[in-house]
């Protein structure tokens, strides 16, 4: 390999970094704004709920419908954010299989041994983090569409 075509590869892996620097921290903002929406409407509609019998502003009759209906927003908006987070992890994978094969051009020819693996996406391959860190976000993800179902049904079991 000539060392333009080095320079350029190093380049690109630099720049593609920072790519994934940058789509991770696009995924734990999505990951706060649909908590924030959750907690927001979440809060709005069980304070509705407290004051039902006193202290409503609006009437009975179009105060629960309109509950009803907000309290589906968190599982939209969740549910989209975790769509786009998923292909944004998509993306994430995509790009981390080009790092490594960036990896095994400048790294060709180094002996492995355990436990000393060479190259960021080689070590994080080896000791299988990736699985880790996505199941993780997995969970969290269900965890979230799940307190947003909780919500509807607390909203439609109390306005009953």
């Amino acid at each position: 390999m000539e060392d333009n075509q080095k320079e350029f590869l190093l380049k690109e892996y630099d720049k593609l970094n920072n790519e994934v620097s940058k789509l991770l921290e696009e995924t734990r903002t999505r990951e706060k704004y649909s908590l924030t929406v959750i907690a927001v409407i979440a809060a709005w509609i069980f304070t509705e709920i407290i004051k039902f019998p006193k202290d409503v502003n609006i009437s009975r009759n179009n105060l629960i419908p309109l509950l009803k209906i907000l309290s589906w927003i968190p599982v939209v908006i969740t549910f989209l954010y975790g769509i786009s987070v998923l292909l944004i992890y998509k993306n994430i994978k995509w790009i981390g299989e080009y790092l490594f094969e960036i990896e095994k051009k400048f790294i060709d020819g180094l002996e492995y041994k355990k436990d000393k693996v060479f190259g960021w996406e080689n070590y994080f391959n080896d000791k299988n983090r990736k699985s880790y860190f996505v199941n993780w976000s997995w969970v969290f993800w269900i965890l979230q569409i799940a307190i947003s179902v909780a919500i509807i049904i607390k909203t439609y079991y109390t306005s009953a």
